[in-house]
C-alpha cells in the first residue's frame, strides 16, 4: 500500500502543497485542481555514517601503519538484532518570503535549501550538520536557516550561500542540555530579533539573535515537554502560544515574560482518547484506563485569528481562538474519520494527511469545516510500503514523554 505523507506544507495563498513521503517530497500546484509540478528524491546512501567511519578510520590508518604491521579497517556494519535504519524527510519549511524551501534528512543529517519557481524546485546547497537535526526556522530577513539538533545545539546556516561547511567545523551558536523540539525567530517590535528554542524537559528560551549567548528571558509554565510554538500573525509580535505533552496551552506576552492564558483541553478531547492512548503498563493505574494525550502541532489560520491545534493519533482536532492580548478560547471541535498525522494551512484552507484502512489527505475549508479527499494527490504518491515492515514515524511526539520509574 502507499505509504502517508508524514508531513505537508502550504504556502500562504494555498496554491502550492509539499508533502513527503519517505525520503522523496512531492510539489504540487493548484490550477484547476492539484497538479503534480516537481519531486526530489534523497538518493544519499542510507549507511551514510558508516561509510564516512570508515573513510576517516582508512584515512588514519594509511597515515600512521607501516606496510604489513597492521590489518586494514573493515567496513563497520550493523550488529544481530540492531533495529531497522528508519531514513525519511523529518521537516519542510517554507522561507518567510516563500521564495526558498527548507527540508532536514535523515540519511546525512543534512539540511537542504532549494529555490522556488513556479512549483519547481531548483537545489542550492546541502549542508550536513554532526547531528541529526529537528527544528528549523529562518532569519527574520530569510538570509540564514536556524536549525537545532536532537543533542541540543542551534546552528545557523547561511541560506544563499553555496558554500558547504565540513560538519566537524560546524559551530552552534546555542544550547540547551535536552533534545530541542522547536526553534522559532521572532522581533519584539523594536527592530530586535530573538531565537525561540524549546526542548523536551519543559523549557521555552528566548535568546538575542544572533548574540544567542546572551538570555532574555525563560518562560516557565509547562511540566512536559514542548513540542510546538507559534507567534500568532495577528497578535503583533506579543503573544506566543505552546503545547505538547501537557494536557493544556499556554499563551504568552513574551516581551513582559508573563503567563497571559492557560487552556485545559482535556474536556474537549475526552471523547476521542482510545486505547491507543492508554499509558504503558508499567506506569498504568490499579484500573489499568489511564489515558494520555499529547498536542503535536499547532497551525496558525491569520484569517479567522484562530490556531488549529492537533493531536498524536487522535481522529479529531481543535479550533482555538487568540486574542491579541493572549486570551485563549476553544472554538469548536473537528471529527476526522482517521487519526492525523500532520497538517498544514493557508489563508482559505487547511489540509490534513491521515493514516486508515486507506491513508489519504483531506482539504477542509474554513468557514464550513467541511472537507473534500484530495485523491489526484494522494495518486501520485508512489512510494510503497509493506504493512508487515516497519512504517517512517508518523506518531513520534509522545515518545518525546519522560517517565519515572519511582
Amino acid at each position: 500500500m502507499k505509504h502517508p505523507f508524514q508531513k505537508v506544507l502550504l504556502n500562504e495563498k494555498g496554491d502550492l502543497l509539499f508533502a513527503s513521503a519517505g525520503q522523496k517530497l512531492f510539489v504540487f500546484q493548484r490550477r484547476e485542481n492539484w497538479q503534480l509540478t516537481d519531486s526530489w528524491l534523497d538518493t544519499v546512501d542510507q549507511n551514510y555514517a558508516l561509510i564516512k567511519e570508515y573513510e576517516a578510520r582508512t584515512r588514519k590508518f594509511e597515515q600512521e601503519s607501516v606496510a604489513g604491521d597492521r590489518k586494514p579497517p573493515k567496513v563497520p556494519t550493523p550488529g544481530p538484532g540492531a533495529p531497522p535504519k528508519l531514513c525519511y524527510i523529518r521537516d519542510i519549511h517554507l522561507s518567510r518570503n516563500e521564495k526558498y524551501l527548507i527540508l532536514t534528512t535523515d540519511t546525512d543529517k543534512a539540511v537542504v535549501v532549494f529555490e522556488l519557481n513556479d512549483g519547481s524546485l531548483r537545489q542550492i546547497k546541502r549542508q550536513p550538520l554532526p547531528k541529526r537535526p529537528c527544528a528549523v526556522s529562518t532569519s527574520l530577513d530569510d538570509s540564514t536557516v536556524v536549525v537545532g539538533d536532537k543533542f541540543g545545539d542551534v546552528y545557523c546556516i547561511d541560506m544563499l550561500s553555496a558554500e558547504i561547511k565540513d560538519e566537524k567545523d560546524m559551530v552552534p551558536v546555542l544550547g540547551h542540555v535536552s533534545m530541542l523540539t522547536g526553534v522559532l525567530n521572532v522581533s519584539d517590535g523594536a527592530g530586535n530579533e530573538l531565537v525561540v528554542t524549546t526542548d523536551r524537559d519543559e523549557h521555552i528560551r528566548l535568546s538575542r539573535f544572533p548574540q544567542s549567548y546572551i538570555i532574555e528571558k525563560w518562560l516557565f509554565e509547562h511540566e512536559e515537554f514542548v513540542a510546538s510554538i507559534v507567534a500568532p500573525r495577528w497578535c503583533r509580535d506579543r503573544v506566543l502560544v505552546s503545547g505538547g505533552g501537557d494536557p493544556f496551552l499556554c499563551s504568552w506576552r513574551w516581551q513582559e515574560g508573563v503567563l497571559a492564558d492557560k487552556l485545559d483541553l482535556s474536556a474537549a478531547v475526552e471523547p476521542y482518547l482510545t486505547e491507543e492512548h492508554l499509558v504503558p503498563s508499567r506506569f498504568q493505574n490499579d484500573a489499568g484506563d489511564l489515558k494520555e494525550f499529547t498536542v503535536s502541532q499547532l497551525l496558525e489560520l491569520p484569517s479567522q485569528n484562530r490556531l488549529v491545534v492537533l493531536f498524536d493519533k487522535m481522529s479529531a482536532f481543535l479550533v482555538v481562538s487568540v486574542a491579541e492580548d493572549g486570551k485563549l478560547g476553544l472554538e469548536r471541535t473537528v471529527a476526522v474519520a482517521s487519526p492525523v498525522i500532520c497538517g498544514a494551512a493557508s489563508a482559505q484552507s487547511l489540509v490534513l494527511s491521515v493514516r486508515g484502512a486507506e491513508n489519504c489527505l483531506l482539504e477542509y475549508t474554513l468557514d464550513s469545516w467541511t472537507s473534500v479527499e484530495l485523491r489526484e494527490v494522494y495518486g501520485c504518491n508512489d512510494v510503497e510500503w509493506d504493512e508487515k515492515g516497519d512504517l517512517f514515524a508518523s506518531f513520534s511526539v509522545n515518545q518525546l514523554r519522560k517517565r519515572s520509574e519511582h
